[in-house]
């Protein structure tokens, strides 16, 4: 009997969440607009409105009628007021923290002006108060403006200076770390440019043509063949494969180099020509005078 009655609840119970889903399920796929409600009915203590679809699938009722109790209409008219405070109290504390941002904003602004206007000494930060919890450090005008104020003095907690403290600890170590390691891959590829420079001058390779781009792989080939050197060091063949826009970038800088070692020749050409009729000149001036 226990058990028939464990069963039974829990039908009842699956019956309700079934019946709950599905309403709400209609709530969402029919959109109604909603009328005035109505004054309170004495004799039923019930107030209603009319329900009438605006939108929906196939299946929404055109008109509901919806009755709820006096009592209920009391409680939920008092909940959306209270609901309405709440989210005007919750504009107006959003107001006033955007205006405290802003002000906050606008006194840094000034801060940071006046320090571009005023250059300060300051000296080491004072021993840590253990009444108050507080260090301090005064500043003394060095250099700036009219209205600059000839020293000051900021005061911070103790916890507050030893996270400065340890903040500038760690910055200043990860700066360390950041130049160890591009010393260390520096020298790297120092030592690998090296060692290819020794392969480079060990084993002379004969270079093929470079081949045409070839369209399904997008790439071009050029196969070296040893010349000179120890075949236990060097390879005998290599086959070299780039992209088809690598090998046009290496053609562009080519050009570009080839064009600027031109004109560097014509400008030597052309300096060379200016001394020799420049001489030439020197020596007909010293004739005449003869």
């Amino acid at each position: 009997m226990k058990n028939v009655f464990v069963i039974f609840v829990v039908v009842l119970v699956a019956t309700a969440a079934a019946k709950k889903g599905w309403k709400l399920r209609q709530r969402q796929q029919c959109k109604y607009d909603k009328s005035a409600w109505s004054d309170c009915d004495t004799k039923t203590n019930t107030v209603n409105r009319v329900l009438t679809l605006k939108s929906g699938k196939e299946g929404c009722q055109q008109t509901q009628n919806q009755t709820i109790t006096c009592d209920r209409f009391d409680r939920l008219q008092a909940w959306k007021i209270k609901k309405a405070e709440s989210r005007r109290e919750l504009q107006e504390k959003k107001h006033h923290r955007k205006e405290r941002q802003q002000e906050m904003k606008e006194n840094k602004q000034l801060v940071k002006e006046q320090l571009k206007r005023c250059r300060y000494e300051h000296s080491d930060w004072s021993e840590c108060d253990q009444a108050t919890n507080t260090v301090t450090r005064n500043f003394t005008l060095s250099e700036g403006e009219q209205g600059c104020e000839q020293s000051h003095t900021i005061t911070i907690t103790c916890d507050k200076l030893n996270r400065i403290q340890a903040w500038k600890a760690k910055k200043s170590d990860r700066k360390q770390n950041r130049i160890d390691e591009k010393l260390q891959m520096k020298q790297e590829r120092k030592e690998k440019r090296k060692l290819e420079k020794e392969q480079r001058l060990k084993c002379k390779y004969d270079k093929e043509d470079w081949s045409e781009c070839d369209n399904t792989t997008n790439t071009v080939t050029r196969v070296m063949t040893l010349r000179d050197g120890e075949e236990e060091e060097c390879e005998p063949i290599i086959n070299v494969i780039i992209s088809c826009s690598k090998f046009e970038r290496i053609q562009q800088w080519k050009a570009r180099k080839m064009e600027r070692k031109n004109e560097k020749k014509e400008n030597k050409m052309f300096i060379r020509e200016q001394k020799n009729m420049w001489k030439e000149n020197k020596k007909i001036v010293k004739e005449q005078r003869r």
